[in-house]
């Protein structure tokens, strides 16, 4: 029953993308909203071996329901997750610069919490599409977590400022750009 809503991470299931603050924060939202759930998709990498025990030991008995590792899913299955999710976090404990993640959230117009992190500053413009939390802080975590939820109005403005973002990002907008360019250069 996601009624209450589902929560999604998605990517690889290693230190430092802060998957135990999202745990810890998830665990304070469900007193809130005991019937959502939490998605944890993605595997974790052959040298990070164990990694995934060790996060499922931290979900204490009483929120063991209400969270769902799933392991690696195909891009059907993952594209499944994504229609069903409410929010989407990446809550990444230091500055990784390789997130397509975002890009997806953005292009499938899912509000989202991410770490403030100079690469995700730059990613969100400054959080115009994304709620920005600091790093490795659960309570500051799931205070967002539950403003996103309850919040429509938030939750509507930050789709439509991903509405702008993905539609300047296009290739089309890239071309005219490049070519506007590239002829003031020529004068």
């Amino acid at each position: 029953n996601t009624e209450e809503g589902l929560i999604l991470y998605f990517g690889v299931i290693s230190p430092r993308k802060g998957i135990e603050t999202l745990i810890d924060a998830y665990y304070i939202f469900s007193k809130k909203f005991p019937g959502s759930k939490l998605v944890i998709v993605g595997k974790e990498p052959e040298y990070y071996q164990g990694y995934l025990n060790k996060l499922k030991s931290r979900v204490g008995e009483e929120i063991r329901e209400n969270i769902i590792f799933t392991g690696f899913q195909e891009d059907d299955k993952l594209s499944e997750w994504l229609s069903k999710t409410n929010i989407l976090i990446l809550p990444y404990s230091s500055s990784t610069a390789a997130s397509g993640v975002v890009t997806v959230g953005l292009s499938r117009k899912i509000p989202m919490i991410v770490s403030k992190t100079k690469f995700f500053e730059e990613e969100t413009e400054n959080g115009l599409c994304a709620l920005l939390v600091e790093p490795n802080n659960k309570i500051k975590l799931s205070e967002s977590m539950i403003n996103l939820f309850e919040n429509v109005e938030l939750k509507n403005e930050m789709i439509q400022n991903q509405n702008k973002i993905s539609e300047k990002r296009s290739w089309k907008n890239i071309v005219e750009k490049t070519k506007k360019i590239y002829y003031n250069l020529n004068y």
